[in-house]
């Protein structure tokens, strides 16, 4: 049985340079070497109360078509504590976020239950 989870994703515009700025957040953002080599990802897991939350940045050019440069998404299982994250965030470094485009949502509300179905203990010959 798997329990709900809220994802909340915004866009916006840095111009420094992302790993700068997920140190300043917490040391333990791990880099994360998937995707497009020029689209820095960075990601972090932040255990509260028995739950985990995600915290995941990405970093791009801006192009004419998005008009953004940052992605921010936060995902967990409490939905006002994913919002305050997503808050914190964004009043810690001034960076002015907006709604994603809904393809965005999409992606990282799916995420969860990628993750779930990737990890090893779910591969395991019992559980197939």
């Amino acid at each position: 049985m798997s329990s709900k989870t809220y994802t909340e994703v915004k866009v916006g515009n840095y111009e420094g340079r992302l790993e700068e700025l997920t140190k300043k957040y917490s040391g333990k953002f791990t880099k994360i070497p998937l995707g497009d080599s020029f689209v820095q990802k960075y990601g972090l897991v932040k255990p509260e109360n028995g739950s985990n939350y995600i915290i995941i940045v990405s970093q791009g050019p801006v192009t004419p078509a998005n008009g953004y440069n940052i992605i921010l998404s936060v995902i967990g299982p409490n939905q006002e504590r994913v919002k305050q994250l997503m808050r914190e965030f964004e009043t810690n470094f001034g960076i002015e976020m907006r709604t994603s485009p809904k393809f965005l949502e999409d992606i990282f509300e799916k995420l969860p239950d990628m993750l779930n179905r990737s990890s090893p203990s779910n591969n395991s010959p019992s559980n197939n």
